[in-house]
């Protein structure tokens, strides 16, 4: 049997879920292990703030290329068609597989593989609240937000929540590169 004797797929009947979670994963492990090779290698310091240029451009990079790569893997099985809607519901999807991902192992990060971070990041900010002047008083209320907010549970969410927008931003652009049809017209 030929390749021209095989079904032709329509755009609208490949599934997006398997691409979405093979890729949603595959990038969220490679941001995961990225953080953690800057971090432990020295070049990113994130309680003093040391390279975070480093980070958001690796961070950017491999969001970027892990969505365009899924989109052209999906616009593949698509028979190299696809819309701009298409793109970007395939995106999203992916990106929230990625952020979900991310959120556990986030997490993971915070509670288990270095937890003395937060510690560090409560540090620096009782730190600089006195560099500031604040008093005993103000500094105690000001870490019961602190507290609240630097929590592995917050800061993953919090974290999940950004990586959401930029991944969307980064879905409209990648969609935008990938499209090449038009959605169909009804009459």
């Amino acid at each position: 049997m030929s390749n021209l004797d095989e079904p032709i797929m329509q755009p609208e009947s490949v599934p997006m879920r398997p691409l979405a979670l093979r890729y949603g994963l595959l990038t969220a492990l490679a941001l995961f292990v990225i953080g953690l090779a800057l971090q432990f290698s020295g070049l990113v310091d994130p309680v003093a703030r040391k390279g975070n240029w480093i980070s958001y451009l690796f961070t950017l990079a491999i969001f970027f290329g892990g969505i365009y790569i899924a989109i052209r893997e999906y616009k593949k099985e698509s028979g190299n068609t696809i819309t701009f809607g298409r793109a970007l519901g395939f995106g999203t999807l992916t990106v929230a597989i990625i952020c979900l991902a991310g959120m556990v192992l986030n997490y993971l990060h915070f509670a288990f593989i270095d937890p003395g971070m937060i510690d560090q990041i409560r540090n620096a900010s009782i730190a600089q609240m006195e560099e500031r002047g604040m008093d005993e008083t103000q500094i105690e209320q000001a870490m019961k937000f602190t507290k609240m907010f630097t929590s592995p549970i917050a800061m993953s969410i919090f974290g999940a929540i950004f990586s959401f927008i930029m991944g969307f931003i980064v879905t409209l652009i990648a969609g935008g590169i990938h499209q090449n049809a038009k959605p169909a017209q009804t009459v």
